[in-house]
């Protein structure tokens, strides 16, 4: 697998280093829009704590800057193939927590954690 930036380098590397929470939405049209402003506020409180937030999606890069700002995610999104994506987590959004590429959390946004809860994980 692996994910591009929005020049179309390869970013997977930088991805799967050091302590990370990532946002997928294989596809941001069929993302679930009433968790947004949440989803929004749980990843500013993360990021503020020092952890890297990305989101990951398989959209066009004209969706993708659409959806960021309608939705006032302040997060850079990256590229990759949809089926990777649902394969990592079905939910849209989902998120997944890695250490050094090592999987240290996953969430459906039904059962997001908290930013508190996130943060401790990801310490």
């Amino acid at each position: 697998f692996v994910f591009y930036d929005s020049d179309g380098n390869d970013r997977t590397s930088d991805l799967l280093n050091g302590k990370i929470l990532l946002i997928i939405a294989y596809d941001l049209a069929k993302a679930n829009i009433e968790i947004q402003a949440l989803l929004a506020e749980t990843t500013a409180g993360v990021a503020r704590s020092g952890v890297s937030v990305n989101g990951l999606t398989s959209s066009g890069w004209e969706e993708i800057e659409a959806f960021r700002h309608e939705h006032q995610l302040g997060f850079d999104h990256f590229q990759g193939d949809g089926t990777t994506l649902k394969t990592i987590v079905r939910s849209t959004p989902g998120l997944l927590a890695l250490d050094n590429g090592e999987v240290i959390g996953k969430w459906h946004y039904n059962d997001m954690p908290s930013v508190d809860e996130l943060i401790s994980i990801l310490r």
